[in-house]
Formats: structure tokens, C-alpha cells, sequence
């Protein structure tokens, strides 16, 4: 998990902030310049209450006026009347702009993070880019609703001084020096708000990134107890973000009390000095209930405009941390070139490394168009690193791949992604129905006929057909209501449902018995005949599919992957030899660095040389580990991982593999999902 340090930032991040605030009035200037012209109209007509009431009790109460004091009464009612539509119809307008501008700035904070690659994503923490998309986005939208009141507010304040300056000059001077008071203590107050919001949003962002840890963890470390470390976490950084609130909530409570106190104390004086003028006649009864009406309003105003200024602070501190993410940058930008018809997939040089850590590489690799490779090795050896870097969700540090003869780089990254597709080891699926998940993405999605298809070829209709509504189905967050087996085959239905020219498999078989990997296989060369297809896995049904297997070394050295096809892969006969396509050294030395047919005898010992193409079936040499992670034995094959011996047993230790594991062989979690085994999942 990494830790976002958030604080007032520097002047660029602050100036970025300031134009992001700017941006948001701008995306619905119009809608927001009627509702403040709107709401402005309703000050004014507030603000004239007063007057009217004061003309009510001299003219008509205390004169005995009665037409004066019904006329009055009138127009009191009328411009209640209109200050109650004029409000309403500016706060209507208002909070519907305010709605439109957060789902474009939502919709904004969530493309721009789907152009990053993981690496540059990573910087974040999970949790906490959905607090900034959510708790933070939202103090954006608070802080747009109370700018419409920002206009009419100060109007009213000055309408307000003016009026009584009108009355008495002196206690004009009364009101400015309240006024003068109140916006020292905005300043002082808001300057200790911004820091408390700065804090408060950071430790949200902390908590949610270990509530995203925990929900997506607690299956698996709950059986080996360590559930009760990271809800003892929890409760810490809950504990945190409650203190923070507490501290930020003391220090508004204390601003909103002395900006309304002080006004407060102002009308006591004024009514203080203004009693000997009522008693001396020089003043109406009227004149000083308007007055004191008018400082209540300042009351009300003062309070309302020191909490608009409190969320402007906390929305400035806000955009901040959004346009931190929104600053963000691929470590290569260059886009725009068309993506080639076709082409091969070549890898140069390739070094993929971080935080000092090489996760692949040195690396030449060659897929030509149509091919059916499969791509095997070690846990942590890169074999999902290489997957992304063909899609832009991670870039190479050293060397570059290119595709059709152009460096992707210099693609369009959208375009690239749509010609593709990538079916990663844990697939991302949103909360709606199946046929929302297939369809994702899709500007036109197909009829149902399509979608069937596609899941026919996964080897998922009729699981799908089994649930209650089909493909109406929800499938909850996260499609939670699914196995880990059932995830992988409906997103590769979706990877289907777009027809790529490259399709590339992160182990996608692992989950499911063999009958139904066998079905998923035919399925994908029957949709999609000619397209180059990268699989990475050690099944032996793929492996028996693939037309080259790429045997990736750990990122230790350079690694040299063939670029010549070989056979089926399938064992030749007992005893029978097959001719290699390169020929034996003299003396019946192993062949070149290059592919090991079926049937080529094997070097001494069993062992294949170093880098060569090996096919399924061929012996493993002793100490070489076979598909349980168990040494294999001298000389021996390691068994097809979902094969249980004669006899029903499997060796002791190796668990017989239910419908859904994982690739090393081990029970999936009981959400379905496989454990990541050192890392592979995030850094291989």
C-alpha cells in the first residue's frame, strides 16, 4: 500500500487546484450565472422586509392607518411570495448544475486514470483514489452549490449596512465594525479549517485504502488468523479519521459561533444607543425594529457566509489531491500513429523493473500473426509484466515493443487496446447484470444473439442460462455472485465480444476442469480464426493447443525466445522419433538453442538445453519442479496437473483440485479467487 502525503502543496499544485475550481464553473456557467441571478433577486427582496414592515407599524399601526397597514401587509405577503419562488427556482437550477458538473468531473478523474499505466496508477493507493473520487469529489460539489450563495450573501451584507446607514449613521458604524470583526475571523478560522480538511481528507484516503485491503483480503488471510492485524489496523486509522473529523468539526463549530456572536453583541448595543433616540421621538418604534431586523440578518448572513468560505477551503484542499491525480502522466505520451492491420509482435531489449527489482528481461521475443503461443515459467517471472507492456498498462524501461513494425508508443492507446483485447488473471467486473458486463465499454452494444455466442464460446452459456434471469442476471460488486472460474470464462466472453486481432490469456484456464477448458479452446479458434493469440499457463491441455510454447526465464539474464513454429505439441509414440528441424551437433549433441520436437531424445539426464521450446510431455530433468511445486523424479514427467493417478489417489501432500484452482495447483480461495503467489499477480 502506498501512502499519499497530502498538505497545502506546492504553488503549482495549488494554482492546478485553483483552475480545476475554475473548470467546474465553467462546465455549467450558464445554469450557475441564472441560479445566483435568481437567488440574488431573492436577497434584495429579504432584504427590503425590513423597510416594509418598518412602514407597516409607523404608517399603519401606530398612526392607526388602517388602509396604510393593510396595504403594507400586502406587500409583505407579496414579496415573501416572490422571494419564495425566485429561491426555489435558483436553487433548483442550482443544485441540478451542481450534479451535471461533478459527473463530468467524475467521469473526467475516472478517464484520466484509465490512461495511466499500473505503474504510474500505483503511485496511489486504491482506497485512496476512491476517496478522491468520492469523498473529495463531493466537497466540490458542496463548495458549487455554495457559490451561487457567495454573490447574493455580500450583496445582502452591503444592502443591509446601507439601509441601516440610511436609519442612523451611527449605528452604520456599529455594523461595519461588527463586519470588520467577523472578517478577521474568517480569515484566522480559515486558515486553520484548510490545514484540518488537508489532514482529514489524507486519513481518509489511508483508511480507505486498508477497508480495500481487507475486503479484498480478509478470505484469505481469515484462516491463517490474520484477520485480527489488519482489523486492529482499522480500527487505528478509524480512530484517526474520527479524531481528525472531531478536530475539524471543533474548529468550524468555533467559526460559526463567533461570526454569528459578534453580530449578536452588536445588536445589543445598537438597541442600547438607539433607546433614548425612540424616547426622545427622534426615532420611530419602526425605525428601530428594522434595525434590528437588519442585524439579524447580518447575523444570518455572517454565519452562512463564513460556512461558504469553510468549504471553499476544504474544496481547495480537495482539488488539490484531485489534481494530483488528474497532473499525472504515462512515463511515455506519445500517441496518435494508426494501429497496423496486422503484423507481429516483437520484443526488443525489453527490461520491465521496479523499485530495483527486475520483474522481466532482457527479453527478444517474436509472436508472428495467427500464432497460438504459450508462454511459461516460474512464478514471478514476468509472464503477466509481459502481457500488459502489449497493452500499455505498463511500459518497458529499457528497449521497446512494437507491433506491426511501429513502437506502441507512438500508437493510440485506445485504439490499440480496442484492436488487443486482454483477459487478465483476476478480471475486473462492476456491479450490474452479466449482460452489462459483457457489454461494457461497447458505444453500440450487439443483440442477444451475439452475446450468447461469445459465451458460448467461453464455455459459459449454459451456466449462465442456469441463473435465474440469464443474462439479466446481477451479479453484485465485483460480480461476487460468481466463482473465480466462472469471472475469468465471462470475461473472456467480453474479450470475445470484440473480435481482437491479438487476444492475450493470463492463465484463464486455471479455474476450470479440463472437459470445460477444452471446450473454452475451441471455442476461441472457432470466433476467432486468424488472430494471434498469447497465452500464459502450464495446462496441459493449452499447452497441447499451443502452436510455439516460450519457455520465459527469470529476469536474471537475457532471455531469447524462437521464432520458428513448432508441432502440435502433442507426445510423439513410444519409441519413435520425430526429425528435428535443426539438425544434431556431431556425436549426437542436443540441438541448437531453438525448439524441441516431440519425440527428439532428450539431453543427458532429461534436461532440455537452456531457453529451448519445450513441448508438453517431454521428461523434466531431476530437481526441476513439476506442476505441484514438488521436485520431480529422476528422469521422470511431471503429470498434467488436473490428471488424479489410477487408483483415484493423488501423491501425498498434492489436494485433488476442485472445479475452480489456482495455477499452482492449490484450492482457490472460497470467493473464487486464486492468492497471489510472490507477487505474480501484481508484478509478474
Amino acid at each position: 500500500m502506498t501512502t499519499i502525503t497530502t498538505g497545502p502543496g506546492p504553488s503549482a499544485t495549488s494554482w492546478a487546484a485553483r483552475d480545476l475550481l475554475r473548470w467546474c464553473l465553467r462546465v455549467e456557467g450558464r445554469a450557475i450565472a441564472v441560479a445566483t441571478a435568481l437567488t440574488t433577486l431573492w436577497q434584495l427582496a429579504i432584504v427590503s422586509l425590513p423597510l416594509s414592515i418598518q412602514r407597516a407599524l409607523d404608517d399603519g399601526l401606530v398612526a392607526g392607518n388602517r388602509t396604510a397597514l393593510l396595504t403594507w401587509t400586502g406587500v409583505i405577503a407579496g414579496t415573501g411570495l416572490f422571494a419564495w419562488v425566485t429561491q426555489h427556482a435558483g436553487q433548483h437550477l442550482n443544485y441540478m448544475a451542481g450534479a451535471k458538473i461533478v459527473n463530468r468531473l467524475r467521469a473526467r478523474l475516472s478517464d484520466h486514470l484509465l490512461s495511466l499505466d499500473t505503474r504510474t496508477a500505483g503511485a496511489f493507493g486504491r482506497g485512496d483514489l476512491q476517496a478522491r473520487n468520492s469523498h473529495d469529489v463531493d466537497l466540490v460539489w458542496i463548495w458549487v452549490g455554495g457559490t451561487v450563495a457567495v454573490p447574493h450573501l455580500v450583496i445582502g451584507l452591503g444592502a443591509a449596512v446601507v439601509a441601516v446607514a440610511v436609519l442612523d449613521p451611527l449605528l452604520a458604524l456599529l455594523c461595519v465594525a461588527a463586519m470588520a470583526v467577523v472578517l478577521v475571523t474568517n480569515v484566522v478560522f480559515g486558515r486553520a479549517l484548510a490545514t484540518r480538511s488537508a489532514a482529514l481528507s489524507a486519513a481518509h484516503g489511508e483508511r480507505a485504502d486498508l477497508v480495500d485491503e481487507l475486503v479484498s483480503g480478509g478470505l484469505t488471510v481469515r484462516g491463517s488468523g490474520g484477520e485480527t492485524a489488519l482489523l486492529r489496523e482499522h480500527h487505528a486509522r478509524s480512530a484517526e479519521v474520527s479524531g481528525r473529523a472531531l478536530d475539524l468539526i471543533r474548529v468550524g463549530a468555533n467559526w460559526s459561533a463567533s461570526s454569528s456572536f459578534v453580530p449578536l453583541l452588536a445588536i445589543g448595543a445598537g438597541i442600547g444607543l438607539a433607546a433614548p433616540a425612540v424616547l426622545a421621538g427622534t426615532m420611530t418604534v419602526g425605525g428601530l425594529t428594522a434595525f434590528a431586523t437588519w442585524m439579524l440578518m447580518l447575523t444570518a448572513t455572517s454565519t452562512t457566509l463564513s460556512v461558504r468560505m469553510s468549504q471553499r477551503a476544504q474544496a481547495v484542499e480537495a482539488a488539490t489531491r484531485i489534481a494530483e491525480v488528474l497532473a499525472t502522466t504515462p512515463g511515455d505520451t506519445r500517441t496518435g500513429t494508426t494501429v497496423p492491420e496486422h503484423g507481429p509482435i516483437e520484443l526488443s531489449g525489453v527490461t520491465v523493473a521496479h523499485e530495483g527489482r527486475t520483474l522481466l528481461g532482457p527479453l527478444d521475443l517474436t509472436v508472428e500473426p495467427g500464432e497460438f503461443a504459450v508462454v511459461t515459467g516460474p512464478v514471478a517471472g514476468g509472464k503477466s509484466t509481459l502481457l500488459r507492456l502489449l497493452v500499455r498498462l505498463q511500459e518497458p524501461d529499457a528497449g521497446r515493443v512494437t507491433y506491426g513494425g511501429v513502437d506502441l508508443r507512438d500508437l493510440d492507446a485506445d485504439a490499440l487496446r480496442g484492436r488487443i483485447g486482454l483477459v487478465p488473471q483476476r478480471p475486473v467486473l462492476v456491479s450490474g447484470t452479466v449482460a452489462d458486463n459483457l457489454t461494457l465499454g461497447l458505444s453500440d452494444p450487439p443483440g442477444r444473439t451475439a452475446l450468447r455466442r461469445v459465451c458460448r464460446a467461453a464455455a459459459i452459456l449454459d451456466e449462465i442460462d442456469a441463473l435465474p434471469d440469464g443474462l439479466d442476471t446481477v451479479v453484485g460488486e465485483g460480480g461476487a455472485t460468481l466463482s473465480g472460474g466462472q469471472r475469468r470464462r465471462l470475461a473472456l466472453a467480453r474479450a470475445l465480444l470484440r473480435h481482437p486481432d491479438v487476444l492475450l490469456l493470463d492463465d484463464v484456464t486455471s479455474a476450470v476442469d479440463e472437459p470445460t477448458e477444452e471446450r473454452m479452446l475451441a471455442g476461441i479458434r472457432e470466433l476467432l480464426p486468424h488472430a494471434t493469440i498469447l497465452a500464459v499457463s502450464h495446462r496441459p491441455a493449452v499447452l497441447r493447443t499451443a502452436t510455439r510454447i516460450i519457455p520465459l526465464s527469470p529476469p536474471s539474464g537475457s532471455t531469447t525466445a524462437p521464432k520458428d513454429v513448432g508441432q502440435s505439441g502433442t507426445p510423439a509414440p513410444s519409441g519413435s522419433t520425430v526429425p528435428p528441424r535443426n539438425p544434431t551437433a556431431p556425436g549426437g549433441a542436443t540441438p541448437p538453442k531453438g525448439m524441441v520436437e516431440p519425440g527428439d531424445p532428450a539431453p543427458p539426464g532429461g534436461a532440455s538445453a537452456s531457453g529451448d521450446t519445450v513441448q508438453p510431455g517431454d521428461p523434466i530433468p531431476p530437481g526441476d519442479a513439476g506442476q505441484s511445486g514438488n521436485p520431480a523424479p529422476s528422469g521422470g514427467t511431471a503429470p498434467p496437473r488436473d490428471t488424479i493417478p489410477p487408483g483415484g489417489t493423488t501423491p501425498p501432500g498434492d489436494p485433488i483440485p476442485p472445479r475452480d484452482v489456482d495455477q499452482s495447483g492449490n484450492p482457490a480461495s472460497p470467493d473464487g479467487t486464486a492468492p497471489s503467489a510472490g507477487g505474480e499477480g501484481t508484478h509478474g
